[in-house]
Formats: C-alpha cells, structure tokens, sequence
C-alpha cells in the first residue's frame, strides 16, 4: 500500500466558504446526466446499490471515534471482516476519474453493508481548485455547483474519509493575473497557487467534519500524447501536479494522507481495466476499491479499543 505521511508542518490563512444543503442534494443528481455513457461501458452502478451503500443522515452524537475495531476482530487483507462498531463512512470528490472510482467504491460497499457507506460528490470536468481561470472552462457553472456542494454535504454526513482526486482539471494552464500571462504547473507561481486552492478547500472539508482527507495522486492516463492532449500528458507537468498533491500532507498533519495509486498501478502486472485509458470499468473500480483504496480507508481511520 502506498500511503505518504507527513513530515513537516506549513499554515496559512483561509476562510470557509458554506453553500446550502440543498446544493449537495441537487449536484449529486444531476451527476449521473452529465458523465457521459460511452456506449453503455462507462462505470455506473444500479440504483440499488447506490441506495444500499449510501451513508443515512447522521445523528449529531454519533462521534467520529465511535468506529473502533475490537481486539481479536479478524482483518483480512487490510479490511476487517468483523469487530466494526459502525461501517466506516467515505465521501468521494473530484472529477470523472473520481467518479468512475466513487462508482466502485459504491459497488463494493453496498455488498459490504456493515463494513463500509459511501457517497459521491464528484463530476466530469471538475476540478477542486477554484482559483485561477482556465483558458477553457465549459464546465464552469457546474463545477462551481459541484464545489459548493462539498462543504455542506460533509456537514451532513460527517465522513471519516474524504477521498479527493483530479486527474487532468487540474493541470491545465491558468490565468490568476492578466500582466503575468498564462501559467502552467511547471511554474513556481502555478503549483504555490494551485497548493493554495487545495489547502482551502482541505481545510473546509476538516472543519466541516472530515475524519481525514485522502488526496490521490491518479495513475498516469494510458492515452496518446497527440493533439490537445499532448500537454497533459507530459511528464514534467504530471510530476509537477504530484509535487502539489504530495505537499498537502504538510500542511496539515494527521489530517491529511496521500494515496499513490499511480505507484501501486505501476507495480501490478495485470492492473484493473481503464476501458478508455482514463476511466476505471465498474469490475476494475470494484478492484481498486478492494486491494487498494478500502484497505486504505481502514489504516487511516480505524481506532482500536483498549
């Protein structure tokens, strides 16, 4: 499992910024319209499962520390198969590569009841920064739907994990100041800026009522570097992002875990199915829930009672 801990500590300043509730509930439906279906092969799950995996309104006593694991409880592969006191409660935010994951995680928690509750808040085109202006944003209004959504639907569920993840919104070029001209993440100015938008928005999330927030560093898209997507894909600008995502744990210790699921898709020798390179099939996010991201939840947020 690749997870990377904090090692040293940098604060700024911020201010929270809290949508309306009913901001969650609307985006959260209007999701499953806007990614698009590619021919029936685009991960979606059934109705059902989406209902039994759901985390229920959470009551206002019902502490985060409430989930402990008894000692002798049997753990299997880094998930516990029983000894739970609750099921552990996700939250996934991010773009469509985020969804096509939350997709899995959903799949798997709704045959894992009483071990794990997930719910997703994430869109195509949806990055989680919010500051800078990309050069073409045709999903603005609902990503900034998607975003304001965030604050209050933690509010609500109180997860003990948040997973956030972005695999190209996020490093495309930016515009924060007219004079200076368009910056990519191979600038200094691009990555303090882009690190500044996702400590706000960490933050928001901690101070809403994450447990912890889990950032992932995506696999590497398996596509051809021509065309429109040739920048993205460069290597200097996709270890540039890494850089970012890596530097969150700094600041904020114990708080937040970064995931290299790049690292650990690297190391299978036959990794779970991306039917176009980008997006996860609903069986290969189902796998990547159970040998990866499951296990990881479980490590970061299980307490174990004395």
């Amino acid at each position: 499992m690749f997870i990377e801990r904090p090692i040293r500590t940098r604060r700024i300043g911020w201010r929270p910024t809290v949508g309306a509730a009913a901001v969650a509930c609307s985006v959260a439906a209007a999701v499953v319209f806007v990614v698009p279906d590619r021919g029936g092969r685009f991960t979606f799950v059934a109705d059902e499962a989406r209902a039994a995996a759901m985390i229920p309104a959470v009551a206002e006593d019902d502490s985060l520390v409430a989930m402990a694991l008894a000692p002798g409880s049997r753990v299997e592969g880094g998930i516990p198969v029983d000894g739970l006191s609750r099921p552990a409660r996700v939250v996934v935010v991010g773009d469509s590569t985020a969804y096509a994951t939350g997709e899995g995680m959903i799949q798997w928690a709704a045959g894992h009841p009483d071990i794990m509750q997930v719910s997703g808040l994430a869109a195509i085109g949806c990055g989680l920064n919010a500051i800078g202006v990309l050069l073409d944003d045709a999903y603005r209004e609902l990503c900034e739907g998607v975003r304001h959504g965030i604050v209050p639907t933690v509010e609500r569920l109180r997860p003990d994990a948040v997973i956030a993840m972005v695999t190209f919104r996020d490093l495309e070029d930016r515009v924060w100041d007219p004079a200076e001209g368009v910056l990519s993440p191979t600038d200094q100015r691009f990555r303090r800026r882009l690190l500044d938008g996702y400590e706000v928005i960490t933050q928001q999330m901690l101070e809403a009522g994450a447990g912890v927030v889990i950032w992932v560093i995506p696999p590497t898209p398996s596509l051809p570097a021509i065309g429109a997507l040739a920048p993205l894909l460069d290597p200097d600008r996709i270890d540039a992002y890494r850089r970012v995502v890596r530097a969150l744990q700094l600041s904020f210790p114990g708080q937040v875990v970064v995931a290299d699921m790049a690292s650990w898709l690297d190391g299978l020798d036959d990794p779970p199915e991306r039917f176009d390179g980008l997006h996860w099939t609903l069986d290969g996010s189902v796998r990547v829930t159970d040998e990866f991201l499951a296990p990881l939840v479980f490590a970061t947020v299980l307490l174990e009672e004395s």
